[in-house]
């Protein structure tokens, strides 16, 4: 019988026979659905690619044994990266590496008599394990690497992820977060029996550490593709006098498909269940995929070690490791967050009028007095400590502020001089660059490659700790201010980045989407240590100048609106609003702004075309919180402190007036040439005011 040829690959499946070549080779771009057409013909018609001869002479084979039974597709993303590290390393040696395509669903006879043509030196296989075949092959020489199958680790050489340490770890992030029901749920892996016992031992050692019994009402075990069984049971869980506050998922596909179920009895994550799960098999680059907060793999790392141990095994080497277990780490993407405190209830207790009145702004209550802050400098309030012989907690009591600021070290700030995103600053705040890393050669080329910052490398310890004396009392401003916008500009410098808007669209978009990913995931990490203490998070970015913005709404919504929108969606999810600030008249931006979701609108500079507090009242005011307004260049920089005083209450029958104002001067943040007795004199005014009956 004729062997089966490339060509007859092609045309089975019609497609070129480079496409063909490309597929078993490992190589170029393919879709996987074609990908997986041409390997599903491949072995249908039993077809071995053969080693190729170079000019040196023929390089040695390695093969990798995989799956392509359907059942497996979703772990595609999670051994990619496994593959390729280990073509990569192999290749350096002068080793061919490839794809065995294989069904692990029923036996195949034929696959050690595939192997065996293909005169392969050694063998990877993931997941999969034969252990009669896998014996016969050893002793024919043939060396043997399995990955992801701790069943068989003690009978060949493998690396696997330690399932005991990322469940116990992810099950100790729900409890340290005050969670104590928590559902397990979980799904028979009957290749990998191993990994689901481990994970849900780990699950169980959590439990046992706190005191919480392990027990059946706490287990639910259902196979995830079987949607209808899946959704009775979760409502049958959710259904009982005491429902879980969290579920742990065997593994992210199973964790979206419980986000996706509880949606349909309106329960929310995080906002009603907290979920983790080990795994991180899913895409979250991809818009989208729900955000799942997983213990995630470095399978990079995976595929460096595989290929370390099959070079030694190669070389004859018998020392070192015979098995090789990987740690999970921990990514917070907003699926989890704290056990609520009560801090909704105790507004009413003793000592916590600040953060009543803050909070009752948003409310729109007519009447109620107006909740009050200051943004200011650091030279400021050196300045007003200095002559009102005061600490800065000492200060902003005399003024009656009624929020406390508490945030993880931002970017630009804390002494460096150089910021996340590689720009350079000098002066005082934020700083301004001294160069813009990206003006030279903005492609989507050169954004790819650009050593964009680790979210993870930001230092969120103890943001709880910090925060929790302060909201007994105060309303609490947490989180990044993203300074999305800012950033963007000092990457590629404001002059290239407005050509770019209609020259490389692409650019643009890409670049933003990048920079915002960066201030989520920080956000997230806040939001899920302490967002049951958080009450706010203010994102700045000033897009006015004095006679107007500073692009046109058109460019504001394709850029812009979806930057902010991401933001606003990850401090909804806790339930924490976001106060947004942009300096300047920015009045044709407002109906784009507002459809953000944003809570609350800052600075409201009167003295900017289109920004005229009666107007901006009249128009907006009953669908965002307004703030600001105070002209904090005009009399507050200027005048005395009468004149300070009753431009205050001016400002304030117009804009508190039915509620929905925080009071606050109309920059985001007071300069050092404002003089002290002003800003006391608007405090004042603001605690004597009371709305017009």
């Amino acid at each position: 019988m004729k062997k089966p040829t490339l060509k007859d690959i092609a045309e089975s499946v019609g497609v070129s026979v480079t496409t063909a070549s490309l597929v078993l080779s490992n190589k170029g771009r393919i879709s996987d659905s074609v990908r997986k057409a041409v390997l599903d013909a491949a072995a249908s018609l039993g077809y071995d690619r053969k080693p190729i001869a170079l000019t040196t002479g023929i390089r040695p084979s390695i093969g990798i044994l995989l799956s392509i039974d359907p059942q497996w597709a979703f772990v595609w993303r999670f051994v990619r990266p496994i593959v390729a590290e280990i073509e990569r390393m192999l290749d350096d040696r002068g080793y061919d590496v490839h794809l065995i395509p294989m069904h692990d669903t029923e036996p195949d006879p034929g696959l050690e008599e595939r192997v065996l043509r293909g005169s392969y030196k050694g063998i990877f296989s993931i997941h999969y394990v034969d252990e009669e075949m896998f014996d016969a092959l050893e002793r024919k020489g043939i060396e043997i690497v399995v990955i992801m199958n701790g069943r068989f680790q003690d009978r060949f050489h493998s690396i696997l992820v330690d399932d005991f340490q990322s469940s116990y770890e992810g099950t100790r992030h729900l409890l340290e977060l005050g969670h104590r029901d928590i559902l397990y749920a979980g799904t028979d892996r009957v290749n990998l029996p191993k990994l689901t016992t481990d994970r849900y031992y780990g699950f169980c050692k959590a439990l046992e550490e706190f005191d919480l019994p392990v027990t059946p009402a706490g287990y639910l075990n259902c196979e995830a593709s079987d949607t209808q069984h899946l959704e009775a049971s979760l409502r049958d869980v959710f259904a009982r006098p005491v429902k879980p506050s969290a579920v742990f998922a065997i593994d992210d596909d199973m964790a979206l498909r419980i986000i996706a179920l509880l949606g349909h009895s309106g329960l929310q994550v995080p906002r009603d269940v907290s979920i983790i799960a080990p795994g991180d098999l899913l895409s979250y680059d991809d818009p989208f995929v729900t955000p799942v907060s997983t213990l995630r793999t470095d399978t990079t790392l995976m595929g460096r070690l595989a290929g370390d141990m099959m070079l030694r095994l190669l070389s004859g080497g018998q020392d070192g490791a015979h098995a090789i277990k990987i740690k999970q780490q921990l990514v917070q993407r907003g699926s989890t967050k704290p056990v609520p405190s009560g801090r909704i209830v105790r507004a009413e207790k003793a000592g916590a009028e600040a953060r009543q009145r803050f909070l009752l702004s948003f409310s729109h209550e007519n009447g109620s007095p107006p909740g009050r802050w200051l943004g200011a400098s650091r030279e400021f309030i050196t300045k007003a400590c200095i002559e009102l012989n005061m600490d800065e907690e000492q200060f902003r009591l005399r003024i009656r502020d009624d929020l406390r600021w508490v945030s993880s070290d931002p970017i630009g700030q804390g002494g460096r001089t150089v910021d996340a995103f590689g720009i350079e600053r000098r002066g005082v705040g934020y700083g301004q660059p001294t160069g813009h890393p990206l003006s030279d050669a903005p492609t989507i080329e050169r954004l790819r490659d650009y050593p964009w910052p680790d979210p993870s490398r930001e230092g969120t310890e103890g943001i709880r700790d910090r925060i929790a004396p302060l909201a007994e009392r105060f309303a609490i401003a947490g989180g990044n201010w993203s300074p999305f916008w800012h950033d963007a500009t000092d990457l590629v410098s404001m002059e290239t980045l407005a050509f770019l808007m209609y020259d490389d669209p692409v650019v643009v978009e890409t670049m933003l989407h990048r920079i915002v990913d960066y201030y989520v995931a920080i956000n997230t990490r806040v939001f899920e240590e302490a967002g049951d203490l958080i009450d706010l998070v203010f994102v700045r970015n000033d897009f006015g100048t004095q006679t107007g913005p500073l692009l046109s709404v058109e460019h504001f919504n394709r850029f812009i609106a979806p930057c902010i929108r991401r933001i606003v969606t990850a401090a909804h999810r806790y339930d924490i609003k976001v106060l947004f600030h942009s300096s300047g008249g920015i009045r044709p931006l407002l109906p784009s702004l507002l459809a953000t979701g944003i809570d609350a609108l800052h600075a409201l500079q009167p003295d900017c075309a289109g920004m005229h507090p009666a107007a901006i009242k009249e128009e907006f005011g009953h669908r965002v919180v307004l703030s600001g307004g105070i002209d904090a260049r005009g009399a507050l920089l200027h005048g005395s402190a009468v004149e300070v005083h009753r431009t205050v209450l001016e400002t304030l029958d117009t804009l508190a007036d039915g509620g929905g104002y925080l009071a606050a001067p109309s920059v985001d943040a007071i300069t050092a040439d404002v003089p002290v007795a002003n800003v006391l004199a608007m405090y004042d005014a603001i605690d004597e005011w009371r709305a017009p009956q």
